[in-house]
């Protein structure tokens, strides 16, 4: 299964107002039914603490499910912020409905703990879950 991780910025944000097909070839992946959910997405991650500078990972992410035709946006993850002063991370993630049960929010949880481990200040990775329905 090929998951890519896209970077949220502002330049997606505002694409995705003014144009969705530019936003779409921007991430390389449709958004299908899920553009309304993903708009609020990139308003409320662009919003969160440490979600901005380039330069860090600390942000959030559309995950990008490459095996299907053309690609398509099948989720969210991010960081919550940027690790605590004990060099705690922790780590989000939600796979659009329709998406549930195939194991994308594995490969998302696999992927921020990977650009977590490559810091060097971050010492635990958390994550929280809800029980199951």
């Amino acid at each position: 299964m090929t998951l890519r991780l896209v970077r949220i910025d502002n330049r997606l944000a505002a694409l995705l107002e003014r144009d969705r097909h530019a936003f779409e070839a921007a991430v390389g992946g449709s958004a299908g039914g899920s553009g309304a959910a993903i708009g609020g997405i990139l308003r409320q991650t662009l919003a969160m603490p440490g979600a901005a500078p380039a330069d860090q990972p600390w942000g959030g992410y559309l995950a990008v499910d490459d095996e299907r035709a053309g690609g398509t946006i099948i989720g969210t993850c991010a960081f919550t912020g940027p690790p605590a002063a004990e060099g705690a991370v922790e780590i989000a993630y939600h796979t659009f409905p329709g998406f549930e049960g195939r194991g994308h929010a594995s490969r998302m949880a696999e992927q921020l703990v990977a650009i977590a481990r490559g810091c060097a200040t971050v010492q635990s990775i958390i994550a929280h879950t809800l029980p199951a329905p």
